[in-house]
């Protein structure tokens, strides 16, 4: 079935390399990157209908990962104020009031992400002072972080953040030495090229 794209409520505030999670009738949109070297802490929930400011992060982020809901969201990895050093801070998020979870065990941006607030994974990225990208998998418990399967091919800047679970994830695309037009998927256990 294919449908068709309308148009909504903008954001109140334009940005880019957000994270974000959710559903197409309750989600939210969190930090980014404004203009400049200016990093955002703004988090805005989307009801369906239109948009409404949320309790901002903790320390200004973009291009991190995203994965829960509205009420239950990760933000995790990404990197903050310049010189963008990779953050490996893990951010929870319960509808209105944001705690500081446990680090990940490496700091990088520009990953993908998938899962709840207490079942997801970070995989790929970069070390934001260094291009060279990242095939490592790191999954949380809702405590703590612990290293998964590889990625088969290292790389950053894949399509967005939350795709799938933690069991049933998916790596679109990315970036490492050219455009990669690659496609893997975690079942759980593996990566796998599809």
């Amino acid at each position: 079935n294919s449908g068709a794209w309308s148009s909504s409520a903008p954001i109140s505030t334009g940005r880019l390399a957000t994270a974000s999670t959710g559903t197409q009738t309750a989600s939210l949109l969190m930090g980014g990157h404004t203009s400049g070297p200016t990093k955002s802490a703004l988090v805005e929930q989307y009801n369906g209908t239109g948009w409404a400011t949320e309790t901002v992060i903790p320390t200004a982020t973009m291009e991190a990962g995203g994965a829960g809901t509205v009420t239950a969201a990760l933000f995790a990895a990404g990197f903050t104020a310049p010189p963008p050093p990779a953050a490996s801070a893990t951010y929870e998020y319960d509808g209105s009031t944001w705690t500081v979870g446990n680090s990940m065990g490496a700091g990088r941006t520009s990953v993908t992400s998938a899962g709840t607030q207490t079942a997801a994974l970070i995989a790929a990225g970069t070390a934001a002072a260094s291009p060279n990208p990242s095939n490592r998998t790191e999954l949380y418990d809702g405590t703590s972080w612990s290293d998964g399967p590889t990625i088969g091919t290292a790389r950053y800047q894949m399509m967005c953040s939350n795709v799938g679970l933690q069991t049933a994830a998916l790596a679109i695309g990315g970036y490492s030495g050219g455009a990669l037009d690659l496609v893997e998927a975690y079942d759980g256990s593996a990566w796998t090229a599809t």
